[in-house]
């Protein structure tokens, strides 16, 4: 089993509603900031063969969605997209709050991949994007496979 290191710091932050998300900080405070995140029925953890090579040289951030990972599960009603965009603004403002405003690069998977093109068309919050598997389909693509003749 691999083991996750304690963060260096931790605090539950209290989005919109309520929900309590956890914000974790790893890494080198001086080095570039970074905030990660994961796909749907994931975890944050689950990313450290990952992360783990990103700590010496980035200030990381970790945080999972509400219901998800180190959170408790709470109402699923709050289990949605326009949720999750809102949770993520307030995870990115309580960055800069509590440890002063810099750039940040967002590192995201899947459906947190998709969360972090919504807030980044209405806010800008990130310096730049690193996306794994958003799930989105190119314009104009339909839902059908094309038939390959053989």
């Amino acid at each position: 089993m691999i083991a996750i290191p304690a963060p260096a710091a931790e605090i539950v932050l209290s989005m919109q509603d309520g929900a309590p998300v956890s914000l974790r900080r790893h890494g080198n405070p001086s080095g570039p900031r970074m905030l990660l995140n994961h796909g749907n029925g994931l975890a944050s953890d689950l990313y450290f063969p990952l992360w783990s090579r990103l700590i010496e040289q980035f200030d990381l951030f970790l945080y999972d969605l509400r219901n998800h990972g180190r959170n408790p599960v709470g109402y699923l009603g709050g289990h949605d997209v326009p949720h999750f965009v809102s949770d993520l603004g307030n995870v990115v403002s309580a960055i800069g709050a509590r440890y002063g405003r810099k750039p940040l690069i967002g590192l995201f998977h899947s459906l947190s991949a998709a969360v972090a093109l919504l807030c980044q068309q209405r806010a800008s919050l990130f310096a730049a994007l690193v996306l794994f598997d958003p799930p989105h389909m190119p314009p104009g693509a339909g839902r059908r496979l094309p038939v390959q003749s053989q």
